[in-house]
């Protein structure tokens, strides 16, 4: 995503992006109920140019973020399922 904004003689540019791996593992399934786990592994990037005049001044940052997922699901019919 990139914004760019002019305001007070600064011009500014922003711009993040975001990329993310996922992987999930499904510990027990039965015809009622389901339980899973995962992990999300995500990089941000990030980049921010103010410039005003004949001056410019950028940072820019790569982080990387790990999250933990679970999940259940319990079916209150065979209507209710995912086909």
């Amino acid at each position: 995503m990139i914004l760019e904004q002019r305001s007070c003689g600064v011009d500014a540019k922003y711009r993040f992006d975001s990329y993310r791996a996922n992987w999930r593992y499904t510990f027990f399934e039965n015809p009622d109920w389901m339980s899973k786990a995962g992990v999300t592994g995500k990089i941000c990037d990030a980049e921010i140019t103010l410039r005003q005049g004949g001056v410019t001044a950028t940072k820019s940052n790569i982080g990387f973020v790990p999250q933990l997922h679970f999940n259940g699901e319990r079916w209150l019919d065979n209507r209710s399922r995912d086909p």
